[in-house]
């Protein structure tokens, strides 16, 4: 018995009939097995750049304001700008923690070439790159508190300013011999899990200007690979 032709769903109450109208009792019907993992997908709107739960947002702003503790992010589309997302620093991030993650095969691209302060933001990003200049100090995510990053991959040279820092995963891709892949800076804690560090002799580099009395750094699994070496340096 299949669902007609242009329905989605059986509607409520309805009952399966033959083809002179008569109602048909069921005997052969299969049983569920509790142990039978299904993946409900939803169907998007193609105007939707975001969805929480089945509902789409027609911007990134709008799925954060509307995204409630513990709500998944999913961005449907890479960013109309060829440089990508912006987060937007005027939303309010605080009391309420979220994932924020790319579809399967959508390439999501952060623009950071400029700071952007996420006060008290409690944020997991998973499968996205985040897109930022190579030689540009002081340019991270500002008074964040505590930021995970799945599976993410870091272009460019980052500033650290969260509570709590932690990498799982993610590549970080320098080519430039003047500039680290991460300052630690303002961070609190860090952790590298299982990260890949490509750069032109400087990688991590662990260092704060009396903000903060240290940083408390863990790495684990992780490679690093200069292209060149730098005077003075590992």
């Amino acid at each position: 018995y299949t669902i007609p032709e242009g329905e989605k769903s059986l509607p409520a109450g309805s009952t399966v009939k033959d083809l002179n109208g008569n109602e048909v009792t069921i005997t052969d019907a299969l049983e569920w097995k509790t142990e039978t993992k299904v993946e409900l997908k939803t169907e998007y709107q193609d105007s939707a750049v975001a969805g929480i739960n089945g509902v789409g947002y027609n911007s990134l702003d709008e799925a954060i304001t509307n995204a409630k503790d513990g709500d998944t992010i999913t961005i449907l589309k890479p960013a109309e700008d060829a440089n990508g997302y912006k987060l937007n620093g005027g939303l309010s991030y605080s009391d309420k923690a979220i994932t924020i993650k790319a579809a399967s095969g959508v390439d999501v691209k952060f623009d950071m070439s400029s700071a952007v302060a996420l006060n008290g933001a409690k944020i997991t990003f998973e499968d996205v790159t985040f897109e930022y200049k190579s030689n540009n100090n002081y340019i991270g995510l500002y008074h964040t508190d505590t930021m995970v990053y799945n599976n993410c991959v870091f272009n460019g040279q980052m500033f650290l300013y969260g509570a709590s820092e932690t990498f799982n995963g993610c590549t970080f891709n320098q080519t430039s011999s003047d500039a680290y892949n991460v300052w630690t800076y303002g961070a609190k804690k860090v952790d590298f899990n299982g990260c890949k560090f490509d750069c032109a002799g400087k990688s991590v580099l662990v260092y704060n200007e009396g903000t903060i009395s240290g940083t408390d750094l863990t790495v684990k699994d992780t490679t690093f690979h200069a292209s060149q070496s730098v005077e003075d340096k590992a």
